[in-house]
């Protein structure tokens, strides 16, 4: 089980308070599935039915334009890996 740290100043943030309560709890389910990377593999079936939701992968790709990476089968997430490991990675 991996554990996360969160950024609290997300409601205060412009672009999240923007989104409905549907986005904002995929984008919350984003920042807790994908791994250590910041990367998810594509599953809307999954994520629809964990979010209760029904999103569909072109509506996905307009509304977390910008803060997520569509990479064929899988999203990244950039500024994840920098957020989780602020001083940087260890070999």
């Amino acid at each position: 089980m991996a554990k996360r740290l969160t950024d609290t100043n997300k409601w205060q943030d412009e672009w999240f308070l923007s989104l409905n309560n549907d986005h904002k709890i995929i984008w919350l389910y984003l920042l807790d599935v994908c791994d250590c990377a910041g990367i998810i593999k594509k599953n809307f079936k999954m994520l629809n039915f964990c979010c209760n939701t029904n999103i569909t992968e072109k509506k996905f790709n307009e509304v977390f334009a910008g803060r997520v990476v569509d990479c064929d089968t899988f999203y990244f997430i950039p500024k994840f890996l920098k957020f989780q490991y602020p001083q940087g990675l260890n070999s």
